[in-house]
């Protein structure tokens, strides 16, 4: 599978999570799956880019409230773990 599919594998996931601590949970269990394979820390900083970079892009006609909300709260999260360099 490639990063780009695992993105979207991870995206379509992240849309059916229930609240913010299970987006986050998929998140992570996502990172911690790159890093069992020993995926490069460049390629998991790529993929947490690109991630964040395709939820930005997902519409809130796509989603209902709740996980419309679930979406920007991945977004930050994502923010957070690539300012404190989590792909490493």
């Amino acid at each position: 599978m490639t990063t780009e599919e695992y993105k979207k594998f991870i995206v379509q996931k992240l849309g059916t999570a229930n609240d913010c601590e299970e987006t986050e949970q998929i998140i992570n269990k996502s990172i911690q799956l790159l890093r069992e394979k020993h995926i490069p820390a460049k390629v998991k900083a790529d993929y947490l880019v690109r991630l964040k970079d395709g939820l930005k892009q997902l519409s809130s006609t796509d989603f209902d409230y709740i996980h419309w909300c679930n979406i920007q709260c991945a977004i930050l999260y994502l923010r957070k773990l690539t300012n404190k360099n989590y792909a490493k």
